[in-house]
């Protein structure tokens, strides 16, 4: 029989000290996975935040390019009806207020009509250019 001499409670070699060097590896291979499963969680919190910022800019321009384009349309359709009744007025010698009170049928049948005798009127133009050349 070999004499076994029994573990030493105390020393490099002891149990507790194998224990406790086990222990401190566990919890530092823990705490490494945990700062790097906080760097992750912080990298996606960024990233989320990011995308939102971009999202509310990016619906601010939408809307502010949206009031423009409706600014710009506003604008066209008076300047159309402002050309327009002026057009009219001057060729029809009509008031402007028997204008603006036509129903939108009457008034084009109008334009229609007024258009025609615009045509009309310089072909005629034309022929006595013309003829008096």
């Amino acid at each position: 029989m070999v004499y076994r001499r029994p573990p030493s409670r105390f020393g490099v070699n002891s149990l507790s000290m194998k224990l406790s060097l086990l222990i401190s590896a566990i919890c530092l291979i823990a705490g490494i996975c945990a700062a790097a499963l906080m760097l992750k969680s912080e990298e996606k919190q960024l990233v989320f935040e990011e995308h939102e910022l971009l999202k509310h800019s990016s619906e601010r321009l939408s809307r502010q390019f949206n009031r423009l384009i409706k600014t710009k349309i506003n604008i066209a359709e008076q300047a159309n009806n402002v050309v327009s009744s002026q057009l009219l007025h001057n060729e029809s010698h009509l008031p402007l207020s028997d204008l603006e009170n036509m129903l939108p049928w009457e008034r084009e049948i109008y334009v229609d009509m007024l258009i025609t005798y615009i045509k009309e009127e310089n072909e005629k133009a034309k022929r006595k250019q013309q003829q008096g050349k």
